[in-house]
């Protein structure tokens, strides 16, 4: 038996990434086994699909999921550390607590103003200055908060933070709270906190107060030394003035002096006037004889001597008359009664002459001495009235200059109480509780108040989500665009060597034509990269 044995060779297709192939030409067949072919571009517009590729490795995704499960446990227990929290309380009143009295500027007028204090009052705790005043005032227990390394305005910062201030609602109250990692000294910086902010909202009641102090006594110094000059001015006046009283009530006393002065010279005038046309009317001559004949006569008719006389020279007139009686005209004695009578006459008229004359010239004399001093009268009253007028001027202004000083003086001791009253109110009420007041102080904590392990359990069961989320999308075999460079090439490598191989053992059998048609096609399609054409010889026996 003659076995003819002849061996072909075949061009087998082999799909990449489940590409489908397409048919195969007459005379190839396909390898058996999982197909490889090139990679597809991706379709577009399709982009990440979480939710398929879980659902495509729902498996996966559990497992992962149950290992960071697993894990978050002692992962929490080791990373989650407790929170201890402590706070006080201070109390915002609506009315200013005095010791003593309340000034008018510290009240607050509406529920509105009310409010915006307490705003006030819980954005001022954890003020920079407030914190950082704390924590030095600390001193070196300030490392119970700050960090090694940290620098005190980093510490007072943080701290400022992480305070937690909050109004209770429907009560005059404020919390100041602290949460942290450790209790040891944490109500310690709480206290700290809220007694440098109590010390700061007195200093913003009564701001500056020590100096506002220091500036009214200055104030109150330099009153009192005006008050002793002014004193010693009004003293000085008053003993020129002759007087120890100085009130806008009293008249000047210059004043009635004056009146008087000037009444007096009025009446001194009119008396001149009445005295002169007295005078005038006794000089005044009408029918030979003057009117002051009249006034002479009258005394010299009342005058008791001339009477006497008259009346004895008449007793003798009558005694001569009575002896002419009983004489004739040619009696020798007659002659000399008549000269005796003669003479009688002639002495009561030379008696009544004299003294007639002498009246007429003392009643002269009388007016013109008193026109004469009724003019001195009024002259020396003009020269009065000029002098109480310039003295009550002098009197008057220096009057009013006392009554000034003491208007002055008045006001100076007013200003001297006032000042006396703020002094002490600054120093008595600058002590006083004021608006706000400590109502409970923070305590140490006794247990925490809040624990890390959950937080960080969970946050570990969320990274395990997470990665069972992104993982699966991740590609199993990524490949560059180098590798499946190099890839190709081995592939074409490949293929000429076995298509040579298979050229060769066409010739020997006749088939060369045939062979060499069916390798254009893959060879070509290699060239465009969409498929891979590996070779596979297949034995034929004849028998």
């Amino acid at each position: 038996m003659i076995s003819n044995e002849s061996s072909s060779t075949e061009l087998t297709e082999i799909p990449i990434n489940g590409s489908s192939a397409s048919p195969a030409p007459p005379g190839v067949t396909r390898a058996p086994g999982p197909a490889v072919t090139s990679p597809a571009p991706p379709a577009k517009g399709r982009g990440i699909q979480p939710l398929a590729s879980l659902l495509r490795h729902k498996f996966l995704a559990l497992g992962i999921v149950t290992i960071m499960t697993v894990l978050a446990v002692p992962g929490a227990m080791v990373l989650g550390k407790h929170r201890f929290y402590t706070e006080a309380a201070f109390m915002v009143s609506p009315r200013f607590v005095k010791n003593l009295t309340a000034d008018q500027e510290l009240e607050l007028q509406s529920n509105t103003q009310y409010r915006e204090f307490v705003q006030q009052q819980v954005k001022t705790v954890n003020r920079f200055d407030i914190v950082y005043a704390a924590l030095q005032k600390m001193g070196e227990r300030r490392t119970v908060w700050q960090l090694n390394g940290e620098t005190d305005r980093g510490a007072a910062e943080r701290l400022a933070g992480n305070i937690q201030i909050k109004p209770v609602p429907d009560t005059y109250l404020v919390t100041v709270g602290l949460e942290a990692d450790k209790k040891e000294g944490l109500a310690e910086i709480v206290n700290a906190v809220l007694q440098s902010f109590m010390e700061q909202a007195k200093a913003d009641e009564f701001y500056d107060s020590d100096d506002r102090i220091t500036m009214l006594k200055a104030e109150r110094a330099k009153v009192l030394e005006s008050i002793k000059d002014r004193t010693a001015k009004r003293t000085e006046i008053a003993g020129e003035l002759g007087t120890t009283t100085f009130n806008e009530s009293l008249s000047n006393p210059f004043d009635q002096l004056l009146i008087k002065a000037k009444d007096a010279l009025d009446a001194a005038k009119r008396n001149r006037i009445d005295i002169e046309a007295a005078l005038a009317s006794l000089e005044q001559k009408s029918g030979g004889s003057m009117a002051v004949d009249s006034f002479a006569q009258e005394f010299v008719d009342k005058d008791a001597g001339l009477n006497g006389l008259k009346a004895n020279l008449n007793q003798r007139r009558a005694n001569l008359l009575q002896k002419l009686s009983g004489l004739t005209p040619e009696h020798p004695g007659r002659k000399a009664v008549e000269n005796e009578l003669g003479e009688i006459d002639s002495e009561i008229a030379r008696a009544t002459g004299v003294l007639l004359s002498k009246f007429r010239e003392m009643l002269l004399s009388q007016k013109r001495s008193a026109v004469a001093q009724a003019r001195q009268t009024e002259r020396d009253l003009a020269l009065e009235v000029e002098n109480v007028t310039t003295r009550a001027r002098d009197y008057s202004a220096k009057y009013s200059e006392a009554l000034g000083i003491g208007i002055e003086l008045d006001r100076d001791r007013k200003r001297v109480n006032m000042i006396n009253d703020r002094i002490d109110y600054l120093a008595l009420e600058t002590n006083a509780p004021g608006f706000v007041r400590i109502v409970t102080p923070a305590r140490e904590p006794l247990s925490p108040s809040k624990s890390g392990h959950k937080k960080s359990f969970i946050m570990l069961f969320l990274v395990g989500c997470v990665l069972a989320l992104i993982f699966p999308m991740a590609p199993s075999e990524p490949r560059t665009q180098e590798r499946s460079r190099d890839r190709d090439h081995l592939c074409r490598f490949r293929l000429d060597r076995r298509q040579s191989c298979a050229s060769a053992r066409a010739r020997r059998n006749g088939h060369s034509s045939q062979r060499a048609k069916r390798c254009v096609g893959p060879q070509r399609r290699l060239a465009r990269g969409s498929r891979r054409i590996c070779f596979v010889s297949r034995r034929r026996h004849d028998t």
